[in-house]
């Protein structure tokens, strides 16, 4: 994956938006899909329509397309770029289910040491009380 964005910082790629060129660092900026067609969906399915127009085989020609390599590049950076976004995205939201669920055991297991105390009856609980009093003096 590195050589992918070394080759991209060597070849400067550009990527068009409505709102002028971007850099491959600006791209981690974009959200995933946003309005006015700046995010990376919209990135992606520019780049994508200007690769399959550039990579149209040529039946005359034998010459290497170099656009449409430079093109297939941009792509490539755009689909990493999404694939990990993605992935922190869904990373944090198992993360956040699972910080929700520590949450809800640990207000369970509250609960029910409170119910436990509340069953003690009024001996135990003063002696429990004394008991705390002792080791805090």
């Amino acid at each position: 994956m590195s050589t992918l964005f070394e080759k991209a910082s060597r070849e400067k790629l550009r990527f068009a938006s409505p709102r002028g060129e971007l850099t491959v660092e600006q791209l981690w900026d974009l959200p995933l899909q946003g309005k006015g067609g700046f995010d990376l969906d919209s990135v992606a399915r520019s780049v994508h329509a200007d690769w399959s127009k550039a990579s149209e085989k040529s039946f005359v020609s034998t010459a290497p397309n170099t656009t449409a390599a430079r093109l297939e590049l941009a792509l490539e950076i755009v689909k990493h770029v999404i694939a990990t976004k993605l992935a922190e995205a869904e990373a944090a939201r198992v993360a956040l289910a699972r910080k929700a669920e520590r949450e809800r055991i640990a207000e369970i297991l509250a609960r029910k040491q409170n119910a436990q105390l509340e069953a003690l009856d009024e001996a135990t609980l003063r002696a429990r009380l004394a008991e705390l009093a002792e080791k805090t003096s």
